[in-house]
């Protein structure tokens, strides 16, 4: 890395933002999945849908974000909820987004799959989203190959 000057302390700042991200981006997977994992096993309790919206993201293609708001009542007490399933991040695809929005209208009566040892945790569909989280595998994968082949760059003579 000698002779590098300013170049080579920004590509070592990079190295660290990038390992920061590869960090962050691995536990979020890990926590996806195992809660995920675990959902399935969790106790359910009626619920009611409270509220289901779609905001468009500008861009190419545009993202559509589907949000649902839930109620839901375990040992008499009322909770909140909004994820529909773990690792959710959207769509791209105008029709999936209104298929979320057809399946969870406001006021409908739904089954929600909470934690029961921290209740206010839930889901309305104990699974992972697997479009998401091979998203987020990849993501993860392209980054840590760009990490490398940026420290490879540094330790060039």
């Amino acid at each position: 890395m000698r002779g590098r000057g300013w170049c080579g302390v920004w590509l070592i700042g990079l190295v660290v933002v990038l390992v920061g991200v590869d960090i962050y981006l691995a536990v979020w997977l890990l926590r996806s999945w195992l809660h995920a994992r675990a959902s399935v096993q969790w106790r359910t309790a009626p619920g009611r849908i409270v509220s289901a919206t779609r905001k468009e993201l500008r861009g190419r293609p545009p993202q559509y974000l589907t949000r649902v708001a839930y109620a839901y009542t375990v040992d008499g007490r009322e909770y909140q909820g909004d994820a529909i399933r773990f690792a959710d991040q959207g769509s791209f695809n105008a029709a999936e987004a209104q298929d979320i929005l057809d399946r969870y209208k406001p006021g409908s009566e739904v089954t929600v799959h909470y934690d029961p040892a921290r209740p206010s945790r839930a889901v309305l569909e104990p699974f992972l989203d697997a479009k998401s989280f091979l998203l987020g595998v990849g993501l993860t994968v392209c980054s840590l190959a760009f990490t490398a082949l940026i420290v490879w760059v540094l330790l060039q003579p």
